[in-house]
């Protein structure tokens, strides 16, 4: 499966559907996608995880460069469905603690509130 990225609104918060593996190279691209967002006032990013096969540690550097960018801008980014390899890398490194992560959309909008 190759990386696929899909960005949908809802209301005032941009939604990043990722799938496949999200290596360097793919966490790069979310996060000049991210910038461009936030260029044109968009400060309230989801990037759900549900659909990624693969997180390499340099794909979660970036994930927090990225948060890191958003907090930066006056935004905030949270991140939805993590699958278990996922979350047992946050927890190990500790980003559980920085990243939100939210088990259902409707909630994780309803944080952004």
């Amino acid at each position: 499966m190759e990386f696929e990225v899909s960005v949908r609104q809802s209301g005032p918060t941009t939604i990043f559907d990722l799938r496949g593996p999200v290596m360097h190279t793919e966490a790069r691209a979310l996060h000049e996608m991210v910038c461009e967002l936030l260029k044109i006032g968009h400060k309230k990013i989801l990037v759900n995880l549900s659909e990624v096969t693969r997180l390499d540690s340099s794909g979660i550097g970036l994930l927090v460069r990225t948060y890191n960018t958003v907090k930066n801008e006056g935004g905030d980014l949270k991140v939805l469905h993590l699958n278990k390899q996922i979350q047992r890398i946050l927890e190990i490194t500790n980003l559980t603690r920085v990243l939100e992560d939210y088990p259902d959309e409707e909630s994780a909008l309803r944080s952004f509130l």
